[in-house]
């Protein structure tokens, strides 16, 4: 017992010595940008979104532009005249003005896609000197003057025919004057030198005083540093003297932030970035400055600037750890470790002191201390829930439950649990049980103890619930049961729910049961029948559930998954609203294990710790509509960037590349999309940010693109570009009239050199009958003539007359119908199949039943009716007959297949189970009789050739067996048909 308890007491030193490392305050998800993902360095000063969506990021090896797809650096080699960028400026013509630490300017131009140097460098060289002071503010009116303040040097304008006019304010230490928007700041070192104590900044507007501003406290914190600027927060101007902040109409409180870099309004709040993260400060104008509520983000990094995008993500340029990206700051995680590694969270419990609670393989914690309340249990998951006002902790051992305890019971080991409106809840595991508010503990179902139970039932439960009936639903690996006194039963149930494994069963009056399945989504079944069935298909997050919670209200579903979670809000029987809450919202991973409603906020146990949102989902926008569009399209290796949503393709173009850009920015660069040319082809998938296609006909296509949006919902698919690829030469009614008077040019020359081919046919002609006589004594030769009588003479012999009888009324009808067929140069496929029937019923009758033959005719009654030449198959059905069959040990099988007609030719299959086309060459078993049917088809074969311009062959396979030994000939025939002139 004592080494047990030392083994505790080590366990709980090393455990909580981990805990130590956890995250003991929640933060926003976020990710970084650095080197690895395209940035040219991790010192970077400022980043923006422009007009059309870009995100700009200023670094000290130039500038990016960020297109949701990929990172563009642009440096001196594209124009600019210093790779140190600090800031950027977008102006009325959308030109993005990059302003660099030698205070030269130059511009991003949409227009050409080029960066170019602003033509009149030379006059603020002029004007800066020597003063390289870090700090600048800049400006472009309407009229393209530009206004360039740095230090102590005044303000300066260059007009657009390079006029220049630098203002100063005699008498003034420090002067804001508001020029086109921008308070441009000017100040006179001589002149503050004999203001030691105090700051005394004057306002103006376009030069005109307005007032005069003294703040001592500024000069305080500040040590008589001159970095200054004034900056508006609707309808506020908050004055920054280096890190002092004021009012400027309150300049008596003053709000001082160690190691400022900057600070930025945002619609009624203000962002102050320093060395140490950054701090936004809430709604200001009804706090006011001193009083705003603070949120301190992102400690340990030194931020340089921050940016709120068109989707509400926030973005923070540092000058250590490149680009932060924050898709909000109301989703907060906290991450839970044990011995130095960051480990899961099963479950997840609020007392009624708020505290929350949390469970994992390691055990039972409190939250805002990581206190343990149990050490591991020997199981792989532990579980904790809220019973009224009683935690449940999970027990290995089988005592009776502390009452006593007013925080919490130990009870049996539990997967699941149901509150049964706080008078007694559902537990299961491998057992059923139900726990009351005095803590008597009912088994109602024990797998193990049960003596009447079905095999086929899994033992092991892992979700349990039930109704206002008091009626009990578990469900496990082999579906949806009912337990009734003490028995369970699925025969109320669809045939699916029967089948699928059942991971978490809910119930609420107003939908009735809401099933989680593994695989198959979500069901609701209530009045004994299924009233909906909702998957990925209609917009939920996965297929795979994990855990199901339902509202109060009764209508509204928290649905956890490997794949994030999903809120569903039913609106009468069939109508479903969705919304998925992903990584991509600020979730520190979309693998979530637990849901936990309290109040207003939802908990998450997740793969990554713990995290929380607002159940409103107030921090989730209406996705922002066709964030994917077309960038750029490369025709054949030429850069193009379409104006228009219209491109007009030459008829010689084979490659079309289109490179997209996206504003969901949440994807991370990974944005999905599917994309198609024509309403009728298939969607095909991407995520590269670039479409290929490659050699596409003359026509008109519609490019249609849907993509992934953050919430996980396939958009609407909407157009992005029409192509017109002009038709080629040969498709154009030009080609149709040269080819009417090319015609008329050729026709003469047909018409003479027809006369020559007319002759040439009738030499091909007299020899083709001349070869179809040859061929008829071929198939009709003394030998068999000879064999024939032979035949005959046996079946008298042997007093077989009536066999004598009928070989020679086949041998008649045989020579009747070879004379006649003889007499036409085609005949029907019907007929040449009579003939060919006729002449192997011969054969076998001869040969005494020695081999079997099958005709296989797959052409229909039409096809049968189409012309071929005459005698063309017999030779090959003769020469496996005589030559396959001679010396076969076994009895002989004969197929001809009359397979099918192939773009206007008959295929015939000549198959024998015989002993081998090389076989009989090899065994010289054909040296008593040479095929003459068979030279003479090859010769009528190639004189058709010439005669049809068509082609008419023949080959022959060997068959052999497994062992390659010969068992058989194949002979493939291909015929060209005919239709009777």
């Amino acid at each position: 017992m004592l080494s047990f308890q030392r083994h505790i007491a080590v366990f709980l030193t090393f455990f909580l010595a981990g805990m130590s490392l956890a995250q003991t305050s929640w933060e926003p998800a976020y990710r970084t940008f650095s080197i690895k993902e395209g940035l040219p360095s991790s010192e970077t000063y400022f980043v923006y979104q422009g007009k059309q969506g870009y995100i700009w990021f200023c670094t000290d090896r130039g500038v990016v532009k960020y297109d949701g797809f990929k990172m563009e650096v642009l440096t001196t080699k594209n124009g600019l005249p210093d790779n140190v960028i600090f800031w950027v400026y977008e102006d009325y013509k959308g030109r993005i003005w990059f302003i660099s630490y030698n205070g030269l300017l130059s511009y991003y131009d949409s227009g050409t896609h080029r960066v170019i140097k602003y033509k009149f460098n030379h006059l603020i060289s002029k004007y800066i000197g020597n003063n390289l002071y870090p700090y600048k503010t800049f400006s472009v009116d309407k009229q393209d003057n530009v206004y360039f303040s740095s230090g102590n040097n005044g303000i300066l304008k260059i007009d657009r025919k390079g006029k220049t006019k630098v203002s100063t304010f005699k008498g003034e230490p420090l002067t804001f004057n508001l020029i086109n928007g921008t308070y441009m700041s000017t100040f006179d070192i001589q002149l503050a030198k004999f203001h030691l104590q105090k700051f005394r900044a004057t306002i103006r507007k376009n030069g005109k005083f307005e007032k005069t501003t003294v703040n001592a406290e500024a000069y305080k914190n500040s040590m008589q540093s001159y970095l200054s600027e004034l900056k508006v927060v609707n309808g506020v101007r908050i004055i920054r003297i280096q890190d002092s902040f004021y009012d400027l109409d309150h300049p008596e409180k003053t709000l001082y932030f160690p190691g400022t870099t900057g600070y930025f309004p945002m619609n009624n709040d203000l962002w102050i970035t320093t060395v140490n993260g950054t701090h936004r400060l809430k709604n200001i104008p009804k706090n006011g400055l001193a009083n705003a509520p603070r949120q301190h983000l992102l400690q340990g990094f030194k931020v340089s600037a921050v940016l709120k995008d068109k989707e509400k993500g926030l973005w923070f340029s540092t000058l250590d750890k490149g680009i932060v990206y924050m898709p909000n700051s109301i989703v907060k995680n906290i991450s839970v470790f044990g011995q130095e590694k960051e480990v899961d969270v099963t479950h997840i419990a609020v007392d009624r002191n708020k505290d929350i609670f949390y469970s994992n393989h390691l055990g039972v914690f409190r939250l805002k201390d990581h206190y343990p309340l149990l050490t591991a249990n020997n199981i792989s998951r532990n579980s904790v829930s809220r019973f009224d006002k009683i935690l449940l902790l999970p027990s290995i051992n089988k005592a009776p439950i502390d009452v006593k305890n007013k925080k919490y019971w130990r009870v049996p080991i539990y997967y699941d649990n149901f509150n049964e409106q706080d008078t007694s809840m559902l537990t299961c595991a491998s057992m059923i049980m139900r726990i009351h508010q005095t803590g008597k503990l009912d088994t109602l179902y024990d797998y193990f103890t049960l003596k009447r139970y079905d095999r086929s039932f899994h033992h092991f439960f892992e979700t349990v619930c039930s109704n206002d009936k008091g009626e009990i639903f578990v469900g496990n690996a082999k579906g949806l049961f009912s337990l009734k006194n003490g028995l369970l039963d699925n025969s109320m149930f669809p045939k699916t729910l029967q089948e699928n494994r059942v991971s978490c069963v809910r119930h609420s009056k107003e939908l009735g049961l809401v099933i989680g399945t593994r695989g198959e989504g979500i069901y609701i079944f209530k009045d004994g029948r299924i009233t909906n069935h909702i998957t990925s298909a209609n917009g939920l997050v996965s297929d795979q559930i994990n855990t199901i919670q339902l509202e109060k209200n009764g209508n509204t579903c928290w649905i956890a998954t490997n794949s994030g979670v999903s809120k569903l809000f039913f609106i009468g029987n069939k109508y479903v609203r969705i919304h998925n809450i992903l990584n991509a919202n600020g979730l520190s991973t979309n693998e979530v294990n637990y849901i936990c409603l309290e109040g207003k906020m939802v908990l998450l146990a997740t793969k990554k710790g713990i995290s929380k949102f607002p159940a409103n989902l107030s921090f989730l926008i209406n996705p922002l509509k066709k964030q994917v569009s077309v960038k750029e399209l490369t025709i054949d290796g030429n850069v193009i960037y379409p104006k228009s949503s219209y491109l007009e393709v030459a008829s010689n173009s084979k490659m079309i590349h289109i490179e997209l850009r996206s504003t969901n920015y949440k994807s991370l660069g990974g944005q999905r999309y599917k994309y198609r040319l024509l309403a009728t082809d298939k969607w095909t998938y991407g995520n590269t940010g670039s479409i290929d296609f490659y050699d596409l006909t003359s026509g008109e296509y519609h490019l249609e693109l849907s993509y992934l949006n953050d919430n996980g919902m396939w958009q609407k698919p909407y157009g992005i570009l029409n192509i017109h690829k002009r038709p080629k030469f040969m498709e154009t009614i030009w080609f149709y009239i040269f080819l009417v008077l090319s015609s008329f040019s050729v026709a003469f020359v047909v018409f003479r050199i027809r006369a020559v081919q007319i002759n040439r046919q009738r030499k091909y002609k007299r020899l083709i009958e001349k070869l179809e006589q040859k061929a008829l004594l071929a198939q009709m030769n003394p030998h068999f003539i000879f064999n024939s009588l032979n035949s005959i003479q046996s079946f008298l012999v042997y007093n077989e007359n009536h066999l004598a009888e009928k070989y020679l009324q086949m041998l008649s009808q045989l020579i009747r119908m070879t004379l006649n067929n003889s007499r036409e140069s085609e005949v029907t496929i019907r007929q040449e199949i009579e003939v060919l029937t006729k002449y192997v019923e011969l054969e076998k009758m001869r040969f005494k039943d020695r081999f079997d033959f099958e005709f296989t005719i797959s052409l229909t009654h039409n096809q049968l009716q189409s012309y071929i030449p005459p005698m063309l198959i017999q030779p090959f059905v003769e020469n496996a007959i005589i030559h396959g069959f001679k010396g076969l040990d076994i009895p002989g099988r004969l197929e001809v297949n009359f397979k099918e007609l192939v773009e206007n030719s008959l295929v015939v299959v000549v198959t024998d189970n015989g002993i081998g086309y090389q076989s009989k060459e090899e065994n010289g078993l054909d040296s008593e009789h040479k095929s003459y049917g068979m030279q003479i088809t090859s010769e009528r074969l190639s004189l058709f050739r010439e005669k049809y311009d068509t082609e008419f062959d023949f080959v022959i396979e060997k068959l052999t067996d497994e062992d390659g030994k010969p068992k058989g000939t194949k002979i493939i025939i291909l015929i060209p048909v005919f239709s009777k002139d």
